[in-house]
């Protein structure tokens, strides 16, 4: 029956599809009925999907709405994303439209790309546009690269990065 256990049903439901097959569970949820399941299932199967396979799932993207389900599934992709492959997790996340989605996933590559190369992630962060942008990547490499290598982490900062962005760094 309707109610609080069908949602809760529903949503189980799809999050154990998605752990088999995230894009066949997708194409189920979406065409859910408007309301509390297709919302709890939609989210289960996200937030599995975009772990499991980030570069198929950033392809349904366009399907969220604006707001802070679909910057968080961002922020997943990216960095889930950056840890396998950080060559294509950063084209992904250069191509998104100039704003809060774009500046999340770049922020979160470089971090994710820092806890495997530091110094790469680094130089990445400094070509990146946006001041706001790039001072949020460089703070999210300098606290991941000191957490790995403190001296490393300080000489870069020192070295290397602006006086404005070196400040949140810090």
């Amino acid at each position: 029956p309707a109610g609080a256990g069908r949602v809760a049903a529903i949503g189980a439901f799809a999050e154990a599809w998605a752990q088999e097959d995230g894009p066949g569970a997708y194409r189920w949820a979406f065409v859910l009925p408007q309301g509390g399941a297709r919302t709890a299932a939609l989210h289960n199967v996200w937030f599995v999907w975009c772990h499991q396979d980030p570069a198929a799932a950033a392809t349904h993207l366009v399907d969220l709405p604006p707001g802070n389900e679909k910057n968080a599934v961002i922020t997943n992709i990216a960095g889930d994303w950056a840890t396998a492959d950080p060559s294509a997790a950063t084209a992904w996340a250069s191509g998104l439209s100039e704003g809060l989605e774009k500046e999340a996933a770049l922020s979160t590559v470089a971090e994710a790309w820092a806890d495997r190369a530091p110094a790469a992630a680094g130089k990445f962060t400094l070509r990146i546009s946006d001041p706001a942008t790039r001072q949020l990547a460089v703070a999210g490499v300098a606290e991941r690269w000191a957490t790995q290598k403190p001296e490393s982490a300080a000489h870069w900062l020192i070295a290397d990065v602006a006086a404005d962005d070196r400040a949140m760094a810090i």
